[in-house]
C-alpha cells in the first residue's frame, strides 16, 4: 500500500478461506477465486465472500460464464491459456485477463 501499487496486485488462491480472511481484514488488494473444476454459479460464490474475480481453468470458460460473471460485477481471468485458439476465444468472450 505504501508504494501505491495495490491496483496492480491480485491475491489469487485455491484457499478460499484465506481470501475471505483478507476481505475481513479490509485488504484493498483485489482477490481472485482460483479453482480447478467447474462450479455452479461461481460468480455468486465469489461475490458471496467479497472476491473480485474468478480464476477458472481456461477449459471451463465460455461466453455464458463470462457474461454472467460480468453482470454480477465479477471479473474473469482464465488460466493456463497456452493454445492460440483459446487465446482468441478469451478475447471474443471478453475475458478481463488471460493467465
Amino acid at each position: 500500500a505504501g508504494f501505491g501499487l495495490t491496483d496492480q496486485v491480485w491475491y489469487s488462491s485455491f484457499n478460499h478461506l484465506s481470501l475471505l480472511h483478507l476481505a475481513e481484514l479490509g485488504s484493498p488488494v483485489a482477490r481472485g477465486v482460483l479453482y480447478v473444476e467447474q462450479l455452479v454459479r461461481p460468480w455468486e460464490y465469489a461475490a458471496g465472500f467479497g472476491a473480485d474475480a474468478l480464476h477458472p481453468p481456461a477449459t471451463t470458460v465460455d461466453a455464458g460464464l463470462v457474461e454472467a460473471a460480468h453482470a454480477a460485477g465479477i471479473r474473469v481471468h482464465p488460466w493456463t491459456v497456452d493454445d492460440p485458439r483459446a487465446i482468441a476465444c478469451g478475447g471474443c468472450w471478453r475475458c478481463n485477463e488471460l493467465g
